[in-house]
């Protein structure tokens, strides 16, 4: 039994992260009235039961101290820059502490150069520790090992045995879906995004930024393994025990803001966390503070909830990138957030639909598609259209004038990359990106670059 969870936990490790490590570009120099602060001063990380952590992975029990110094800091800068802004960024799933840590030190001095103050919001989402939990710990939303422990024999088996009664139906994905990448060839989704993608261009006031080489870049080392017979095994495997790693990522985007206390008894304020005590003094104290909030994939349904919970912060701008919250999601808050204020803007940035078919790990040993063609088809529950993913392009093309009403759609804009060029290719690849400037949120022509080196496509105009 130990040796077939091992196996499990290391598939799900093998799907969803890279083991490639990240080189950065050098940090420009910052000018004197920009510097004093250090990484932690940037850094809010909240682990799976609410704390938060410091970038040594050690416990801060005293948050407030914390989270009020980052406030000082940010203040003293604003002293002597009047128009520094404040961007804070919130990641996705499925990201080690260590990478999590080297994103931050590698990117903070290159925003805070542009006069952004970044905060980045970290929590414990590797892929290790959300299937574990999901084993061994978490019953009925709650984490208790009293019940966790006796069942997980059962929570197995009942993993073991989705994936076996997936086996058809995840090989039907394969053959019909994941290996649809052919642009010349269009069918019925194609068809409806591009008809809807025609009429939002020519008849709506909606803001659309995308790569015209849409067509172009796929050639015969991104088909040559498509039919690897192994992902016909992997596939049932993902499916069956990725739901409830899913289920367990899920559930730690919701304790960002606040922790379990509050379901054992504690009160409302035993429950918030530093992400949440964060939020709070910057709705009560820096309310004439240019603010900026980016989301990346499941990050943003983590923006969700701020929006939802905190509707007075007046950001002016939300950037969503590969947004992994579901559409129905954008409507409860994104649009109520954009209604409020006419100046506020909304950016919705997305891969080339063709980049989320087509990303491939591992030469086809597991299934196509990116996290967010996986969660449409089999790891999260789809119920209605609205329930698919925000941040793929084909569904929120067929989406967007539903959503978000006529009064609004100047306020919104969709942005769509191109293929094999420089800009992301991957889920993974935003934070790669300069996603704190204005010229990558709208595509533009030589305003969108890498921050790290060796870029493999940046040769490609």
């Amino acid at each position: 039994m130990n040796n077939l969870v091992n196996i499990i936990t290391l598939l799900i490790l093998v799907i969803f992260v890279s083991g490639c490590s990240t080189k950065y570009i050098q940090d420009p120099t910052l000018i004197n009235s920009l510097q004093g602060t250090d990484v932690s001063d940037h850094f809010i990380f909240i682990d799976n039961d609410g704390y938060m952590k410091d970038v040594n992975d050690k416990k801060i029990p005293e948050y407030k101290i914390k989270i009020d110094d980052i406030f000082s800091k940010f203040s003293h800068l604003k002293q002597n820059n009047p128009d520094l802004s404040m961007t804070i960024y919130i990641h996705g799933g499925l990201n080690t502490f260590s990478s999590t840590v080297a994103r931050v030190k590698n990117t903070y001095k290159k925003i805070l150069s542009k006069k952004q103050y970044p905060i980045f919001i970290s929590w414990k989402s590797g892929p290790f520790t959300n299937y574990l939990d999901h084993l061994f710990m978490i019953r009925q939303g709650e984490r208790s090992a009293l019940k966790g422990l006796p069942s997980f024999p059962f929570i197995f088996a009942e993993d073991a045995l989705r994936s076996v009664a997936r086996i058809l139906p995840s090989s039907w994905n394969i053959v019909a879906g994941q290996n649809n990448l052919s642009i010349k060839y269009v069918n019925n989704v194609e068809e409806a995004a591009e008809k809807s993608e025609s009429r939002i261009e020519k008849h709506t006031n909606f803001n659309v930024h995308k790569n015209m080489k849409y067509s172009s870049g796929h050639g015969f080392l991104d088909f040559v393994t498509i039919w690897n017979p192994v992902k016909f095994v992997t596939a049932p495997l993902a499916d069956g025990f990725g739901k409830g790693a899913w289920g367990s990522m899920l559930r730690r985007t919701d304790l960002v803001l606040n922790s379990q206390k509050a379901f054992e008894g504690g009160s409302r304020e035993d429950s918030q966390t530093a992400a949440h005590y964060f939020f709070y003094l910057l709705d009560k104290n820096h309310n004439n503070t240019r603010k900026t909030l980016i989301g990346h994939s499941m990050g943003t349904i983590i923006a969700n909830n701020v929006l939802s919970r905190f509707p007075n912060i007046n950001f002016n701008e939300v950037i969503y990138m590969a947004a992994a919250c579901k559409i129905k999601d954008l409507e409860k808050s994104v649009v109520p957030w954009l209604r409020a204020d006419k100046n506020r803007n909304f950016y919705n940035l997305t891969l080339n639909p063709y980049r989320d078919i087509n990303e491939n790990g591992y030469f086809d040993f597991v299934p196509r598609g990116s996290l967010l063609i996986w969660l449409d088809e089999f790891l999260a529950d789809v119920d209605s259209f609205e329930d698919r993913t925000a941040g793929y392009w084909f569904n929120i093309m067929r989406t967007a004038e539903v959503v978000f009403p006529p009064n609004i759609r100047n306020q919104v804009h969709l942005t769509r990359y191109g293929i094999k060029n420089i800009s992301p290719q991957n889920h993974g690849d935003f934070d790669d990106f300069n996603f704190w400037d204005e010229t990558f949120w709208i595509n533009a022509d030589k305003g969108v670059y890498p921050i790290i080196k060796n870029w493999p496509y940046e040769n490609n105009k």
